[in-house]
């Protein structure tokens, strides 16, 4: 039957909230029939594959009831069915529950195990990965929650009058979340577990692990990614670098590479540089020989585009000339190595030209181009889910755009992976700004990608290894697992490409000897004398050769690594931070059931004792809180002491960088006064120089000394917001554990309630115990207000120049004199001291704060749920539950017990194949700055 659809604009508030309310039933019901649809097939699919497991009863007395609950369970697990024999007797006193309670902890526990002991435990898994198998056994008791079981874990308090308390002013204050009434809490737990079940079915089913690679320009990425998937289609080497994000995926059976991506951003970027027409006007311009007060002003800005214009690589500057035409079409997609590597360097051209002169490219506003081709190194493998990695721009002088583009990345991503290169890396900056950028992004870093191997001493591995595990784990004598990944991906590429060039026969000497990607395996082999070395080779000795190419370049252990190592971990990770989540709120609802059939089987005398033993356990949290926070003005004042030590030195590092700035700009003079007049630099001492220049020599000296100032500011502040944090954090942690420490050693009357108040604090705050809690965000958030990115620094640097004596000179062109030390000053004035003062006025909403209240509120909630628990169950003794009301009860908690028990084993077994000593690291270069202080 179709029924209408009104016009929303025509109804009125009553209507409109009748007509969703509507809606929203609908939506229910639709979901409970999928989720009925689901539980039956999932029932047909695997009633016959759930592993044989058998559990002994204990106690004569019980043997029948524990038989038929252990049969019921073995018919539906997790859910209540019906059955012949009553089980209310299980609730009868305390030895009969945990008899019950014992039988369902090992009837859980066997329900993983006998799955386990089926090899297509999942389908679509190969036997062989016995992470996936976990992961499997994890998806099916998802599936089982998820379809029935959550739907019969119903809110356990029914009372209509519940005490809700007003936000603390703390609360409102720091934006926590305002303290939930017991039914509110478990209302909304149960919501945000069905919506994390299903999304982690749905995940399972499209599994997309991706893997990032980030580091400096030209360090190797593209390179490695293109020996990764054995195709030279990312641009590399001597084509231009990678200025925007693409997605590589793995598609079994695509010999062909197809390129997919979203056209709109690049068709706005392709009409600006169309209307700008830099490429048409740099092919006719003339640069002077110099330039003076008569010469016009396009003439200055036009020498300002022909400098970048003379920096732009032959191919750049052929795409912009096609982008400037009115008859060039970008295509939509493109199919085929030749077609999909053109426009990748199209599309790559568009983002590196437009940013150039137009404002930064959309991160995060658009999906990046998508590959897809089947990667050789991933052929005929039985491999579950879709793999994906992306190749990042490079690290540039634009520090600030790198890191927010790791950032973005991070959250796409299940690894972020770096990539050094060995030539460089102690001159590049990667190994002080790189782990700065990751521990900034709250990343772990597993997995270091070392490239150009073939260009460096191999009796030097022994220090290059010692520098880079220094730099991303430096509490570590050895980096973890896979760690250090060492590679040619160049030669290995090369040798590859050689070797299916030589599958059947020699291959034609200059079908490889020319500046192709077999060139510099070939050169390797044959050396300089080249075509006669060629001729005294046979078949074999060239096959040999070439794969021993391939083995001394490293290639196929980084390939490897990468998906055993990185990707499997990335795995693991997913599926403890799923089971953790589920775990916590099933042992809060475990809880909850227990606490019901306890005040079932009570006695008015007993409830009476109980009360009064939870009336001094009260008084005893309140007390031990009391106590906790009353250390809390000495740890902020601790806390602000070190981190303010810290901006004094961070204060003079910024100082001096302005003098490093000055003399920066000074000593590459011809950069920003080549077609100017001859100007005058008298150096007044080592700090200081006096300047008369011209108008617009001035403005150019201060927008590259700015320009340099800003880079290093940008380092120094990559270099100190991980410190900073790391302060912050450790001040939490140690707050945290310090709480958890109390409440092990209080005494109280209740263990239940004890356990629960203790999991949940743990689960919340940031202590060692658990860094993964839900409110941990919020923390991180606050410390991130206070010192992630700084736009002082930014506002400041491009309003410097009306401002101040700087701006004193008569006119444009008119000669000047000035001194460094005015400028110096307003540049400590206008950007430095901003920049600490903002550190300072944030370090004034600390942490510290955020979690003294989440602690008060996982107390209160707790205490706050215990009291409406006696409220019910006075109502219970006085009205006493019915018979069917309490088996289906009873019922309901055995499940959850097994519920806990099954992911308690599959925690244990997923634990136990993390690496061991697992920990974020702070980088060596920021240890020393700490030390320092």
């Amino acid at each position: 039957m179709r029924t209408h659809t009104p016009e929303i604009g025509t109804l009125s508030e009553a209507e409109l909230a009748t007509y969703n309310h509507k809606v929203e039933f609908y939506r229910k019901e639709n979901m409970k029939a999928f989720k009925l649809l689901w539980y039956n097939l999932y029932k047909h699919t695997f009633s016959a594959h759930q592993g044989e497991f058998a559990v002994s009863n204990q106690g004569a007395k019980l043997s029948n009831t524990l038989s038929t609950a252990f049969s019921l369970f073995k018919s539906n697990p997790f859910i209540v069915a019906d059955s012949t024999i009553p089980l209310n007797v299980l609730n009868s006193n305390k030895d009969t529950i945990e008899q019950y309670e014992d039988m369902m902890r090992r009837t859980g526990k066997g329900w993983v195990e006998g799955r386990l002991s089926i090899k297509d435990a999942y389908s679509t898994m190969s036997s062989t990965d016995d992470i996936g198998v976990l992961r499997g056994v994890q998806i099916s008791l998802f599936e089982l929650l998820w379809t029935k079981a959550l739907e019969q874990w119903q809110v356990p308090l029914e009372s209509q009058t519940e005490i809700v308390s007003e936000p603390s002013p703390q609360v409102l204050e720091l934006g926590l979340e305002p303290e939930p009434t017991p039914n509110q809490r478990a209302a909304h737990e149960l919501d945000k577990l069905d919506r994390k079940l299903q999304a982690s079915i749905s995940l399972a089913n499209k599994q997309t692990f991706t893997t990032a690679f980030c580091g400096m320009a030209k360090a190797g990425k593209s390179s490695f990614l293109n020996a990764l998937i054995g195709a030279s289609i990312l641009p590399s080497d001597e084509f231009p670098s990678t200025a925007w994000p693409c997605r590589i995926r793995h598609v079994e059976g695509q010999k062909e590479p197809e390129l997919q991506y979203d056209q709109a951003p690049f068709l706005v970027a392709l009409e600006k540089l169309r209307d700008w027409k830099y490429g048409a006007a740099m092919k006719q311009f003339e640069p002077p020989e110099f330039i003076d007060d008569d010469t016009p002003r396009d003439l200055v800005d036009g020498m300002n585009v022909w400098q970048w214009w003379m920096d732009l690589h032959p191919t750049s500057k052929d795409n912009l000339e096609q982008f400037e035409s009115p008859h060039f079409q970008l295509e939509k997609s493109a199919r085929g190595m030749e077609a999909v590597a053109n426009l990748l360097f199209q599309l790559n051209d568009i983002v590196r030209i437009y940013q150039r002169y137009g404002p930064v490219f959309g991160v995060g506003t658009t999906d990046w181009p998508l590959l897809t081709l089947e990667f050789p190194s991933l052929s005929g493998q039985k491999m579950q889910g879709i793999f994906e990695f992306i190749d990042l721009p490079g690290m540039g002088e634009h520090l600030q755009r790198f890191e927010n583009l790791v950032k973005t990345v991070a959250k796409r991503s299940d690894a972020v992976v770096p990539i050094v290169s060995l030539l460089n890396m102690q001159h590049d900056g990667s190994l002080q700004t790189l782990p700065g950028i990751i521990n900034a992004c709250d990343l772990e870093c597993n997995a270091v990608i070392c490239t150009n191997l073939d260009r460096v001493n191999s009796d030097n591995e022994e220090r290059q290894n010692s520098l880079v595990t220094g730099a991303f784990w430096p509490n570590r004598s050895a980096p973890p697992q896979p760690g250090i990944i060492r590679c040619s991906a160049l030669m290995g590429i090369s040798a590859q490409t050689l070797l299916a060039m030589s599958q059947n026969e020699l291959p034609v000497f200059e079908t490889f000897w020319k500046p192709n990607v077999g060139y510099h395996a070939a050169y390797n082999i044959l050396g300089k004398t080249g075509k006669k070395a060629y001729k005294r080779l046979e078949y074999d000795e060239w096959m040999e050769e070439i794969r021993e190419q391939i083995t001394e370049s490293g290639l196929p252990d980084a390939i490897e690594a990468s998906f055993e190592g990185i990707v499997k971990q990335a795995r693991l990770r997913t599926t403890l931070q799923e089971l953790r989540y589920v775990y916590r709120i099933v042992c809060n609802r475990t809880n909850d059931y227990s606490r019901i059939l306890q005040g079932a089987r009570r006695t008015r005398a007993e409830y009476d004792q109980a009360k009064e033993r939870f009336k001094r356990d009260k008084e005893s949290y309140n007390k031990l809180l009391d106590e906790w926070e009353a250390d809390e003005a000495t740890k902020i004042a601790k806390l602000r002491g070190k981190i303010g030590q810290l901006l004094k030195k961070v204060e003079e590092v910024a100082n001096r960088s302005i003098l490093k700035a000055f003399r920066q700009t000074l000593q590459n003079k011809g950069e920003w006064s080549r077609w100017w007049l001859p100007d005058q630099v008298k150096e007044c001492s080592n700090e200081a120089w006096e300047l008369d220049i011209n108008g617009h020599s001035l403005e150019e000296f201060l927008r590259l000394s700015q320009q340099a100032l800003s880079t290093s500011l940008n380092k120094l502040r990559i270099e100190v917001t991980p410190i900073i944090q790391k302060l912050q954090q450790d001040a939490c942690k140690e707050r945290g554990d310090d709480l958890i420490t109390r409440i092990k050693k209080g005494t109280f009357e209740e263990d239940t309630l004890k356990q629960q108040i203790e999991q949940n604090i743990a689960y919340e705050l940031p202590s060692a115990h658990s860094m993964a809690g839900v409110r941990r965000t919020q923390i991180k958030a606050i410390v991130e207000e206070g010192y992630g990115i700084l736009p002082a620094i930014y506002l400041a640097i491009h309003s410097v120049l009306n401002r101040g004596s700087i701006t004193s000179f008569s006119g444009y062109f008119t000669r000047t004199t000035i001194h460094t030390d005015t400028i110096m000053e307003t540049y400590q004035k206008e950007i430095v001291v901003p920049w600490v003062q903002k550190m300072e006025k944030n370090d004034e909403k600390t942490v510290m704060g955020a979690v003294a209240v989440i602690a008060k509120s996982v107390f209160n909630q707790f205490l706050t749920a215990e009291e409406a628990r006696f409220r019910e169950e006075l109502e219970q003794i006085a009205q006493p539950m019915d018979d069917v009301t309490l088996e289906r009860k009873v019922k309901i908690y055995g499940n959850l017990v097994a519920t806990k028990a099954a992911l308690e084993e599959i925690l244990r077994r997923t634990e136990a194949r993390m690496p061991a000593d697992r920990h974020q690291d702070v980088p060596i270069a920021l240890q020393r700055s700490v030390s320092s202080i």
